[in-house]
């Protein structure tokens, strides 16, 4: 089962599950990961990737609890997000801040703290933060490489804002990232 707010992307899993013959196997819900239809206690594993950041550090304590709630005794939680490093600048986040539309991320202290509170335990995390500046320079090689590609039909069909938005941001997220920001992922079993 998959949740996600965007009905877009709702629609866009569903059509995905359809092409690989899986429509059957993955039930796709539109809503919120902050408080879901499920039932209590009905699922093995949960499993978010850079979802949490965006609802801001206010409610990541909602979203844990709301996966504490789905899993089964013994199921476990895994995450990643983007977070951000002890005793950054805010003025130096702002950047990162706008491009998330949020006013402040997370960290790995914030994450564990939640977590606990929430009732996990064997709660760990492997951070990969010496990943992110390669990652984002591999994306903005090819959002270069897509606006200028010499056949049209392999362009993505975005506007010209929309490139120039995604190039200067993945650019500048590449020249940011190191020692400021916090990549990595959290295991965490209900018991």
């Amino acid at each position: 089962m998959g949740v996600d707010f965007s009905a877009k992307m709702c629609l866009q899993c569903v059509q995905n599950n359809a092409f690989s013959g899986m429509e059957d196997c993955i039930e796709v819900r539109n809503e919120s990961f902050l408080d879901t239809s499920m039932s209590a206690e009905v699922v093995d594993v949960c499993v978010s990737l850079e979802a949490f950041m965006h609802v801001g550090v206010h409610r990541h304590r909602q979203a844990l609890q709301e996966a504490y709630r789905v899993l089964r005794p013994g199921g476990w939680l895994l995450f990643s997000d983007v977070m951000e490093c002890p005793g950054v600048d805010a003025e130096e986040m702002r950047p990162f801040y706008e491009r998330l539309n949020v006013s402040k991320l997370g960290s790995v202290n914030s994450y564990r703290r939640a977590a606990e509170e929430v009732g996990f335990k064997e709660i760990s995390y492997l951070s990969h933060a010496e990943d992110v500046s390669t990652h984002y320079e591999a994306i903005n090689q090819m959002v270069v490489a897509f606006r200028r590609h010499p056949d049209p039909a392999k362009r993505l069909d975005v506007s010209q804002p929309f490139y120039e938005y995604l190039e200067q941001s993945t650019r500048g997220w590449a020249e940011m990232a190191a020692g400021r920001i916090e990549w990595g992922i959290f295991t965490c079993r209900k018991v």
